[in-house]
């Protein structure tokens, strides 16, 4: 029996590593005494991919500008080479300007963020872009595409906000500051108050 297993062995990583046609080569993980109800695994040759879940289906060919260094088990993916990212489940494109492609992901250089899913765009005035995205700087809220000052948007010259605000409700009277309604002027006592949505 020893024998046999060798052999068989022996076999499967032959046909493996030659992926004579390109072929699949299902291989069943015993279970027990029985391997039909095993999952079917398979092993692609060197330059190929295994797209499939559950069915014996095919190994597709690797595309442009990717590695696929085969023998995957079922299923595989391809990986992106460097300056290129996945732009689909069965391409890399290349790497978008202002960014950075090592793992197939597109990463903004420092100064720019995200825009869009493949667009990095300059970081605007009064704001930090070192992760691909927006941080307005303190004072300012960003409204997803610039940073206001709270001071504008409020109309009150004591209004401020903390570095990362994302709306106007992040612009906020520290204690001591004064401001104005439709109802007169007012002190703020103690803690912080935000401004409304």
């Amino acid at each position: 029996m020893k024998i046999k297993t060798y052999i068989f062995s022996l076999f499967i990583y032959a046909v493996s590593v030659t992926g004579a046609f390109s072929a699949l080569y299902p291989i069943c993980t015993p279970s027990g005494s029985s391997c039909l109800s095993c999952p079917i695994i398979y092993f692609c040759a060197f330059g190929y991919y295994g797209t499939a879940t559950s069915s014996y289906t095919g190994c597709v060919a690797c595309p442009a500008n990717a590695t696929c260094s085969g023998e995957a088990i079922n299923p595989s993916t391809f990986t992106c080479n460097s300056g290129y990212y996945k732009s689909s489940s069965t391409a890399c494109s290349p790497c978008p300007s202002n960014a950075t492609c090592t793992t197939g992901t597109i990463v903004c250089n420092s100064g720019y963020y995200l825009s869009s899913s493949t667009t990095c765009s300059p970081c605007p005035s009064n704001a930090t872009c070192t992760t691909g995205s927006v941080v307005c700087n303190a004072g300012y809220y960003y409204n997803g595409s610039n940073c206001v000052s709270c001071v504008l948007a409020t109309g009150n010259s004591n209004a401020t906000s903390s570095s990362g605000s994302t709306s106007i409700t992040g612009c906020y009277l520290s204690a001591g500051k004064t401001g104005s309604n439709t109802k007169g002027s007012y002190i703020i006592d103690t803690g912080t108050c935000n401004y409304a949505q």
